[in-house]
């Protein structure tokens, strides 16, 4: 029976990208131009086909088996397709169906994370079909880090060089459209904030001459100097102000904030005797203060290294608070009176008639000195103070004694005066310091 046409019929109808390959998807997407290829038979040039009535944005008869069809976006919904000729036409039931494609919400520049952190970042895309979302990585995650299906992202990465990772993930849903999203994450080591910063060498430094707060991002090993105040020098006839008390060490430190309070020096003359200094606190160590300076006739104060003992020559240094802390304050000489201790040494004893007991020295750390103890005043003016700690008043020039440093944890100079009643005081002792410094 030649000469006869068929209507035409439909076998198979699969969906693809714009390049006709197939994809795995489902339903069409109701935002975008979607596109199928309908297997069957009998096409012909001329061919129409409508989805729920709407005509097709463009129709290729590849051959009389084989449709290409692109589809303007519709609604959400199942749709019959229908496939006419000059012939007649065909009806496929509940053919095609439409669905949102999912829209990502998270941007791709996440957020930071950091050294043995552990970081857990939501990734979200929306779907208005109601369909759950899966997501899935398309190239290689981040060190350490995972991807679970419900868009969290964690990990705890422990790289020792900053970098910036890229990562493509896909938000897939029910019918499986996708929607594919390129990340950022940013890695740092560690990072820290607070006090002046500065570089020496290989070392970045936190130097904090005020109270307040050391900020750690992520975690590292640090090294710390703490040091507390120094004693005030004594006043008229006055020993040496002891030094603060010096801590180095080293510790680790997680993400978080450490505080950081900057201990006053001791005044001068604090009812004749200097006061003692007062501590320096970092986080959970505590650098005591050093102890003030005696008085005519009285002995130096205990501190983290002792005040020198005032005029007399039984008239003993303070005692440092323990062997760890610092040194002893010496004693009165005659009519002199004893340098206060230091972090480094303990003070001397006045000599009668003649210069006031020196400080005791200082210790060195990273290059610089801290923590001397105050002068004695002498019959003479001139008794030094050890290693920053400051000089001494003298008696016969009835001066005031010299004030130590601030942030040097040094002590201050005794007082001059000819007797109990002059009212030339003590000099003041060094506030305290904090450095927090680590490889950079």
């Amino acid at each position: 029976m030649t000469g006869i046409k068929l209507p035409p019929s439909i076998n198979t109808i699969t969906i693809t990208n714009a390049s006709w390959t197939p994809i795995d998807d489902t339903a069409l997407s109701t935002s975008s131009t979607g596109y199928l290829v309908i297997d069957g038979a009998n096409f012909e040039v001329g061919t129409n086909l409508s989805i729920g009535g709407t005509a097709a944005a463009s129709i290729t008869v590849v051959n009389s088996t084989t449709l290409r069809v692109s589809v303007n976006p519709k609604t959400t919904g199942t749709y019959d397709v229908v496939v006419e000729t000059g012939v007649g036409s065909v009806t496929k039931v509940n053919a095609v169906s439409f669905d949102p494609v999912p829209v990502w919400q998270t941007g791709t520049a996440l957020s930071n994370v950091y050294y043995s952190d552990a970081f857990s970042i939501t990734l979200a895309a929306t779907e208005g079909g109601g369909s759950g979302i899966t997501y899935s990585n398309t190239t290689a995650l981040p060190p350490s880090t995972t991807l679970a299906t419900n868009g969290t992202l964690s990990g705890t990465i422990t790289e020792t060089s900053s970098t910036t990772y890229n990562f493509s993930v896909e938000a897939i849903d029910a019918q499986l459209q996708s929607a594919l999203r390129s990340f950022s994450l940013v890695y740092t080591p560690f990072l820290a904030s607070g006090g002046t910063v500065t570089t020496s060498g290989n070392y970045q430094l936190h130097t904090f001459t005020a109270s307040g707060t050391f900020t750690v991002y992520g975690s590292g090993d640090f090294e710390f100097l703490v040091i507390g105040g120094g004693g005030g020098g004594g006043q008229a006839m006055g020993g040496g102000g002891g030094a603060g008390q010096v801590i180095v060490s080293t510790t680790t430190l997680n993400s978080g904030s450490y505080s950081v309070t900057i201990g006053n020096g001791g005044l001068g003359g604090d009812g004749g005797s200097g006061s003692n200094g007062q501590s320096t606190t970092f986080d959970t160590y505590t650098a005591i203060g050093g102890g003030g300076g005696g008085f005519n006739g009285t002995s130096g104060k205990v501190g983290a290294s002792g005040g020198g003992g005032g005029k007399g020559s039984l008239i003993t240094g303070g005692s440092p608070s323990s062997a760890q802390t610092g040194y002893a304050g010496g004693s009165g000489g005659g009519d002199t009176t004893g340098g206060g201790g230091g972090a480094g040494g303990a003070g001397a004893t006045g000599i009668d008639g003649g210069l006031g007991g020196a400080g005791g020295s200082a210790i060195t750390v990273w290059g610089v000195s801290y923590a001397g103890g105050g002068g004695g005043s002498g019959k003479i003016t001139g008794s030094p103070g050890g290693g920053g700690g400051a000089g001494s008043g003298g008696r016969a020039h009835i001066v005031d004694g010299q004030d130590a440093s601030p942030n040097t944890g040094s002590g201050g100079g005794g007082g001059g005066g000819n007797n109990t009643t002059d009212t030339y005081g003590g000099g003041r002792g060094g506030s305290g310091l904090v450095i927090v410094r680590y490889l950079s």
